[in-house]
């Protein structure tokens, strides 16, 4: 028996190893997992909100141009209306 060698085993003193740490250990990671994935979808949905954000404040940019201009074109128009409304009426002769 001499030619037979010993496994490592455990060293003398050393506590057993716990039957539950391995499923200690998946629930660990499993949490880990879904906390990362929590924070992805959080990330997702601030960048979205934040484009959203964006998208309005445009729209509402060139409502206003375009409201602006709108009132600038009628006035002007409103102006050759009555141009031409005086010429017709002979007022500028």
């Amino acid at each position: 028996m001499d030619t037979v060698k010993k496994s490592a085993g455990r060293p003398p003193g050393a506590k057993a190893a716990d039957p539950d740490a391995e499923v200690d250990r998946l629930i660990l990671n499993r949490r880990d997992q879904e906390e990362d994935a929590r924070d992805e979808a959080n990330t997702r949905a601030r960048y979205i909100f934040k484009q959203q954000h964006q998208r309005a404040e445009r729209r509402r940019a060139w409502i206003e141009y375009h409201d602006r201009a709108c009132r600038t074109h009628q006035g002007l128009a409103d102006q050759h209306y009555l141009a031409k409304v005086e010429l017709e009426r002979g007022v500028w002769e």
